[in-house]
């Protein structure tokens, strides 16, 4: 899957983008959809476990540390904004 259909807002220090959050799912999945990445885990929506299978879902994929990746907004909500911090030039 290609990620230039996405569309990533870039900034000083990282860049950001919508996701659309899917838990209790039968796989671990990425996909995009109409411009957001819809992301399925199998983790369910207790205790922030379907949030931390999202990113770390979310870092095997694109090859980056966990400690990376940021939710900015949507804790408790399915549709969420999240941050991946760039590295000091």
């Amino acid at each position: 899957m290609e990620l230039k259909n996405l569309k990533i807002n870039r900034n000083k220090d990282g860049l950001t983008f919508e996701v659309f959050l899917k838990p209790s799912s039968s796989l671990n999945q990425i996909k995009i959809k109409e411009g957001i990445l819809e992301i399925k885990v199998k983790a369910p929506p207790i205790e922030g476990k379907a949030n931390e299978a999202l990113k770390k879902v979310l870092a095997e994929y694109l090859k980056i540390k966990l400690s990376k990746i940021q939710i900015i907004k949507g804790l408790k909500s399915k549709n969420k904004i999240i941050k991946i911090i760039s590295e000091p030039k």
